[in-house]
């Protein structure tokens, strides 16, 4: 796989979107193809690495908050209505 090389903007740019996503799930729930194809768990997890490459941690206050939402969420999906 060839090496991806982004700039701190376009990593801030890419953290942005996959949280508004993130927010949008959890708040209006998934639709049944964002269930399906496990797209929360699959976000969580790249915006994860994402924070790890920016601040070289995940132990914070709000990704542990965030954490908990998308585990319950992902454990219970709430259908988009």
């Amino acid at each position: 796989m060839p090496l991806l090389t982004l700039s701190q903007d376009q990593l801030y740019e890419l953290n942005d979107a996959a949280n508004e996503v993130l927010e949008r799930m959890l708040r209006d729930g998934q639709d049944a193809a964002e269930i399906k194809l496990r797209a929360l768990p699959n976000l969580w997890n790249a915006f994860k690495a994402l924070r790890l490459v920016m601040l070289d941690t995940l132990d914070t206050p709000g990704m542990n908050e965030l954490e908990q939402r998308v585990l319950a969420a992902t454990a219970h999906p709430k259908r988009k209505v």
